[in-house]
């Protein structure tokens, strides 16, 4: 299911393997009585960068319909919150060229983005990124972008990041459960734009 063609000598793959033994969230024992997180092997730590921006946009909209606040726009690190009077236009960026060439309009939802454009290195004739899969350790982009539109902050922050490291192959578990309440727009490696889902506001 998941392409892992890594051009790296045996000694750095080693680093990867020995490196994979301390990413599994599974493996992250949460006591709720006691109120405690406990991770069993040493060096291991939590990282929430993934979903962290959305979280907090999911915050500040409930605080805004707390407040009576029907309308708003949040520009949080490239995470968008928008609740608007009239759909608002949201381009999306084509990481090769930087411009600005497709987009969407939405009237209220959230809007996240996973590129390579502004952290990402290329060695050797291969391009990597900051978004290493978990399973493989594998830093090769599958795609350029991808970009979600959806009701959840959290949720589009997630997806975004999961169908930046998956392309087309998400898992049916995916599919069922997010994919017919989101719109997804992926921009291949091969510089094409695809509309792989619209069905968030349509």
């Amino acid at each position: 299911m998941y392409r892992f063609h890594d051009p790296q000598p045996c000694s750095v793959k080693k680093e990867i393997h020995t490196a994979l033994q301390y990413v599994d969230y599974r493996k992250i024992d949460l006591n709720a009585l006691e109120k405690t997180v406990y991770l069993p092997k040493k060096g291991m730590y939590i990282d929430l960068s993934a979903i962290l921006k959305g979280y907090t946009l999911d915050r500040i909209a409930e605080y805004f319909i707390l407040n009576n606040i029907e309308y708003y726009y949040v520009d949080f690190g490239g995470n968008l919150c928008i609740s608007t009077k009239d759909p608002l236009y949201v381009g999306i960026e084509n990481p090769s060229n930087k411009a600005t060439e497709k987009g969407t309009h939405v009237q209220k939802g959230f809007v996240s983005t996973s590129s390579l454009k502004h952290q990402s290195f290329e060695h050797g004739g291969v391009t990597y990124c900051h978004i290493v899969h978990p399973i493989t350790g594998s830093a090769i982009p599958e795609i350029s972008s991808a970009t979600v539109v959806t009701w959840s902050g959290l949720e589009s922050d997630f997806l975004s990041t999961y169908f930046f490291l998956v392309g087309h192959q998400p898992n049916q578990c995916i599919q069922n459960q997010y994919v017919a309440q989101s719109s997804i727009y992926l921009y291949l490696l091969s510089h094409e734009f695809d509309i792989y889902a619209k069905n968030y506001g349509s």
